[in-house]
């Protein structure tokens, strides 16, 4: 389904793509340049790079795309509000495709507040077909609140995971229709020459993982013994615990009395230690 609501007429307007470094989303920027190559081949797409090691490096992917170095603005130390007013004079041209390599860069640049406010500007236009970004989870901590407030934003979110007792990764994704309905799916998907192939994730059985878990070994757990030997077992049957009832069939010696005698100097009162109280 997602390569449906990707290819959608008009496409989904904000795409969110989060990645890591196990899992990296730069084959699905690579198949949204190529589908909008295919299907919207006049429209002007706009790179904005933000990363030194910017996810795209194919120069024949990138042969048509108007790319605009926003790392060398950073270090020219120009303001975030010079630069967001030169991205949003870009956009007020012609209709383009606004593609953000990547979004964790430009928060860093400019902060969540005013990289939140020119995303959604840039969504609000009438020029901008389509804003697609790139957004690198490592560089976040969950906490920040940042995934929940650009999720909120965007009409696709994606969010990449490694794989997971199959052969490829996984992809959770949310998808805002026009109409309000919103459809939360996860699936499998992996790229055949560059078109993108997803699939259900299919249930597993509970008894089928039980019967294909591996035997566990307790002594492999662990650095002591916790086994028994026949010895030990021996020696188990034959203790006998001290709280337990004794067999009454076994003469007992001594007969457990306890026999006290005084001594000759003990201080031993013969007075009634009640006689005050006339009982």
């Amino acid at each position: 389904m997602l390569p449906t609501y990707l290819k959608n007429k008009p496409p989904p307007k904000c795409v969110l793509i989060q990645d890591s470094v196990k899992v990296k989303g730069n084959n699905f920027l690579k198949h949204i340049i190529n589908n909008h190559k295919k299907f919207n081949g006049v429209v002007k797409q706009l790179y904005l790079e933000f990363e030194y090691n910017r996810s795209l490096n194919d120069d024949g992917l990138l042969k048509n795309v108007e790319k605009h170095d926003f790392i060398q603005e950073c270090e020219n130390q120009r303001t975030a509000d010079d630069q967001i007013k030169e991205i949003l004079s870009l956009i007020n041209q012609e209709s383009c495709i606004v593609i953000i390599d990547s979004m964790a860069h430009m928060i860093i640049n400019f902060g969540k507040d005013k990289t939140y406010s020119l995303v959604h500007k840039l969504k609000q236009s009438n020029k901008v077909v389509q804003v697609v970004s790139i957004l690198h989870m490592d560089m976040f901590n969950e906490n920040d609140g940042i995934f929940k407030y650009f999720n909120h934003l965007s009409t696709l979110s994606m969010k990449l995971s490694p794989m997971f007792m199959s052969e490829w990764p996984r992809v959770n994704y949310t998808y805002k229709k026009v109409a309000g309905k919103i459809i939360e799916e996860n699936e499998q998907f992996s790229f055949v020459n560059g078109e993108l192939v997803t699939k259900a994730i299919e249930k597993l059985d509970p008894k089928t993982l039980v019967q294909t878990a591996p035997a566990v070994i307790p002594e492999a757990l662990t650095t002591f013994k916790i086994s028994l030997n026949e010895s030990d077992k021996k020696l188990r049957d034959n203790f006998t615990l001290p709280y337990l009832p004794k067999d009454e069939t076994v003469k007992q010696e001594g007969g457990g009395l306890i026999h006290y005698e005084f001594d000759d100097i003990d201080d031993w009162d013969e007075e009634d230690p009640d006689d005050d109280l006339d009982i």
